[in-house]
């Protein structure tokens, strides 16, 4: 006797249990119909599947019924009327093939998933990006999300951009699990040229900066009116007196000191 399935696994396997179950000789197929102890013979007793993965629980009854399928779990493992089970979400539950009298089980473990991503931590500074990427054993699709996007952002494709100093997780989601990266947006380094200078009236000095961030710097004079600074750095010198030159960037700053000294005196 043979059965006639389009799924060839199928086929395969309800032929070799229905030839393993005519091979038991404490089986009377002649009187299956009428047998108060009936058996079920089940492919498989312990199943582990992926989220999505699929099998197909094959069971043979001693007297010829076609028995029902049921899930302890369906949010875990489904299974539909021909025993094909389908794996949901991580977890463990049970499939039972039913008829009167007899039922038999197979416990199915639908595993985790895997996520992998290309770096677990970063040190950016202030407006630098760097692209990470991340793999799921399932190949279903990522999310990327920031736990701090005023400090660091990161766009669907997982391109993270620093914004200000601090720090954030940055984690690819799928499956209901995720894998994390932790961002850290460190304070720029910043030198001048000079922390100090003199200068008569109308004389000037270019202040020149060395700092480790592309973000623009700012200028800044305490007093104007004796000596002015211009955004590129450059001081001019006005009247006598002192100012404090302040150059800033990402909330680190540094000084330097212009005295302005009485204009020379013009010998006639």
């Amino acid at each position: 006797m043979t059965f006639r399935s389009k799924h060839p696994i199928r086929r395969f396997l309800l032929t070799i249990l229905l030839t393993c179950t005519l091979a038991l000789p404490q089986i009377n197929l002649t009187n299956a119909a009428s047998d108060p102890f009936p058996l079920i013979l089940l492919s498989s007793y312990y199943q582990s599947i992926p989220i999505d993965g699929q099998f197909l629980l094959v069971a043979v009854t001693s007297n010829g019924k076609i028995p029902t399928f049921k899930s302890s779990s369906s949010s875990i493992a489904s299974v539909n009327t021909y025993g094909v089970v389908t794996g949901k979400k991580s977890g463990t539950c049970t499939i039972t093939a039913k008829i009167k009298n007899a039922e038999a089980s197979c416990k199915v473990t639908v595993e985790k998933s895997v996520i992998t991503i290309s770096e677990s931590q970063i040190t950016l500074e202030n407006g630098e990006s760097v692209q990470l990427s991340a793999t799921v054993s399932t190949g279903h699709d990522l999310r990327w999300r920031s736990s701090a996007s005023a400090i660091a952002s990161v766009d669907e494709d997982g391109l993270v951009t620093a914004k200000k100093c601090g720090s954030a997780i940055i984690r690819a989601t799928a499956d209901g699990v995720s894998a994390k990266c932790r961002i850290t947006i460190k304070k720029p380094s910043l030198s001048l040229n000079r922390s100090s200078i003199s200068l008569y009236p109308e004389e000037n000095f270019q202040l020149v900066p060395n700092c480790s961030s592309k973000r623009p710097l700012t200028f800044r004079s305490s007093a104007s009116a004796v000596a002015s600074v211009d955004e590129s750095g450059l001081i001019i010198a006005r009247k006598k007196g002192t100012a404090t030159i302040t150059v800033k960037v990402d909330g680190v700053s540094r000084i330097c000191k212009v005295t302005v000294k009485a204009p020379k005196a013009k010998i006639i």
